[in-house]
């Protein structure tokens, strides 16, 4: 959505969300992965092709190019 405010067009920068891996490092920047919906931190490298489940996360600086089930949680 853009906003003009004296002719000037401004594009409000996303909300960032955040969520919290339970590692001691409390809520970080993160995001649900567009194939699988699960949790995956933004330091952390995913394939668009991968699959993380709705219940999973992948967090810290791991990297998945596969599959990701259940309660897993993939971290490095």
């Amino acid at each position: 959505m853009e906003v003009i405010i004296d002719g000037v067009k401004y594009i409000p920068a996303p909300i960032a969300e955040t969520f919290d891996f339970d590692d001691g490092n409390g809520p970080v920047p993160a995001h649900r992965h567009s194939n699988g919906r699960g949790w995956v931190a933004d330091t952390a490298t995913v394939s668009p092709d991968a699959y993380v489940g709705p219940n999973a996360w992948v967090f810290g600086n791991a990297r998945v190019s596969g599959r990701v089930f259940g309660y897993a949680r993939v971290y490095a």
